[in-house]
C-alpha cells in the first residue's frame, strides 16, 4: 500500500518534487472489469477479516508471495505472527476496502 499512496501524493503534490523511486507497487488495473473483479476479490477478504481474522491471517501466509525458499528462523516467524495478531481487523478490512488495489484508478 506505500507504493499506492507514494503514487497518490505524487500525483497530487508533484511540484514537491524532483523524482520518485517505486518498488514492487502498480500503476492500478487495466481496465474496469479487472478493477470491478479486484473490489469483489478485496471485499471478500475484507469480510473474512472481519469474520475470523486468525483463518483469514492463516490462509494470507499461505500466499505463493510469502513463499520466498528461504528458512525462517521459528522465532522471528513468532515474532512477526504476533504483530500480525495484534493488528485490529476492523481497521485493516476497512483499510483493504479504501485503499486497496481496486482503488486506484484504471490505467490508460
Amino acid at each position: 500500500m506505500g507504493g499506492r499512496l507514494a503514487l497518490r501524493f505524487a500525483l497530487k503534490h508533484a511540484g514537491l518534487l524532483k523524482g520518485l523511486i517505486l518498488e514492487s507497487t502498480n500503476f492500478g488495473l487495466p481496465t474496469k472489469k479487472r478493477k470491478n473483479d479486484r473490489k469483489k476479490i478485496d471485499e471478500k477478504r475484507a469480510r473474512h477479516i472481519e469474520t475470523d481474522f486468525h483463518d483469514f491471517l492463516d490462509k494470507w501466509q499461505q500466499m505463493p508471495l510469502f513463499n520466498s525458499g528461504v528458512e525462517i528462523p521459528v522465532e522471528l516467524s513468532q515474532q512477526y505472527r504476533q504483530i500480525q495478531v495484534a493488528q485490529a481487523p476492523d481497521a485493516m478490512a476497512n483499510s483493504l476496502r479504501g485503499f486497496g488495489t481496486a482503488k486506484m484508478p484504471v490505467r490508460a
